[in-house]
């Protein structure tokens, strides 16, 4: 969520790397619709780099600039929620004693709240030099009176504070009441992890574009549980690419999250590590924030189903399947694919080490070398079978199995 940050304080980064953007933004009530547009366009989504953007009037003139607290973006996501469905328990149901509402500062989420209480006629005063911006006059206020409840949306800063302590120190804990009003509706039943069954989420998935976040063990069986139902992926997502990472998996492409982000790409995002949506997590509000919301077009998997491990089994069918190495573990992988559909063809290739790696020359138009993991591994040795595990393969790649002295080199040519 969008914060500001004065000029003075800017100035007096020190130490602290920031960025500051070429653009600007315009202080008036389009600011959170306009600021989330240019973090989203850039694909923003490592708070631990600081990327400053000036912040103007109508004439131009700077007034303060602008930063994003992803902490925050929790309670900002809680609040939509809120106001989504009015039949649930609100601010007046939690604290029904509190007659006025008192918010020092301005932020993102201190607007959205303001909002929120005027929607509810909650009673609410404003303090800050940025509220005039958005049309709200500010006056003297008595904080000695009873049956207030005061926020400062922003920390009151000493004389000697610097830009560091100030950034990262959310502003998510100075809303506490959001939380609490959100997790009393998650413990009467109103919110919930998810909104139907599995049943419900297959059906609502074969009308998207999917795009599974990760591409380690759990991400290629979610692949193979949604081939199962006849339905296929965009592709694979993680959170930053390198050059150890492939540029596909199992026949898809693996992309970055800020690739999807910037490009505004019109997907249903699959999580596959995390369980219970309603907590949240730095990824779910990261994407919520950007427009991905949690059961529409955000799913954690977990809450509708346990992953099973089938052994890829339906990502394979109808491919050809080639083995080359030790004679007796390809013997094993033979049996174990002629029983699964995919047509198989062996050969022994003898004098193979742990090590061993195919030359450039050999890989050739055949794809990338790619080493099962040792969970996967640990599979074949302890029971020379696949299921343990479902395997890492790649579509038109060249996989390495170590187990103990023995080695599989299994390719798969996807057509």
């Amino acid at each position: 969520m969008l914060r500001f940050c004065g000029e003075n304080l800017v100035k007096q980064s020190g130490e602290v790397h920031i960025e500051i953007a070429e653009q600007h933004l315009v202080f008036d009530e389009k600011i959170w619709q306009t600021g989330k547009a240019y973090y989203k366009s850039i694909g923003y989504h490592d708070y631990t780099k600081l990327q400053f953007i000036p912040v103007v009037d109508i004439c131009g003139d700077l007034i303060c600039y602008g930063y994003q607290d992803g902490e925050a973006n929790r309670e900002l996501r809680m609040l939509k929620e809120l106001i989504q469905n009015w039949d649930v328990l609100q601010f007046g149901d939690i604290y029904a004693d509190i007659r006025e509402v008192i918010v020092c500062g301005c932020n993102e989420l201190a607007y959205f709240f303001v909002k929120y209480l005027e929607a509810i006629h909650i009673p609410t005063v404003v303090v800050g030099r940025y509220w005039k911006y958005f049309g709200y006059t500010v006056s003297d206020i008595d904080f000695d009176d009873s049956n207030k409840m005061i926020i400062y949306a922003e920390h009151i800063m000493e004389s000697t504070e610097n830009l560091f302590e100030r950034i990262f120190r959310s502003a998510s804990p100075q809303f506490e009441c959001i939380d609490k009003i959100y997790e009393a509706n998650v413990l009467a039943g109103n919110i919930k992890d998810v909104i139907g069954g599995m049943d419900w989420l297959l059906n609502r998935l074969k009308k998207e574009n999917i795009v599974i976040l990760g591409i380690d063990d759990t991400a290629q069986d979610t692949y193979d549980l949604i081939c199962a139902q006849g339905m296929d992926i965009q592709g694979f997502a993680i959170y930053e690419m390198s050059e150890c990472n492939p540029g596909s998996l199992l026949g898809k492409r693996i992309m970055a999250i800020s690739e999807i982000l910037c490009k505004e790409m019109n997907v249903t995002l699959i999580d596959v590590c995390n369980k219970n949506s309603t907590f949240g997590n730095r990824i779910i509000e990261l994407f919520d924030y950007y427009g991905y919301e949690r059961n529409k077009n955000f799913f954690m998997i977990n809450d509708y189903t346990n992953i099973p491990c089938s052994n890829l089994i339906h990502v394979l069918r109808g491919k050809r399947v080639f083995l080359t190495g030790d004679e007796r573990l390809c013997k094993i992988l033979e049996e174990y694919f002629a029983g699964s559909d995919p047509v198989v063809s062996g050969k022994e290739a003898a004098g193979f080490e742990v090590s061993f790696r195919l030359s450039d020359e050999e890989t050739a138009g055949s794809g990338t070398s790619f080493r099962l993991s040792d969970k996967r591994a640990a599979g074949f040795e302890d029971a020379f079978s696949l299921s343990d595990s479902a395997g890492s393969f790649f579509a038109a790649v060249i996989i390495m199995a170590a187990v103990k002295r023995m080695i599989a080199v299994v390719l798969f040519v996807f057509w």
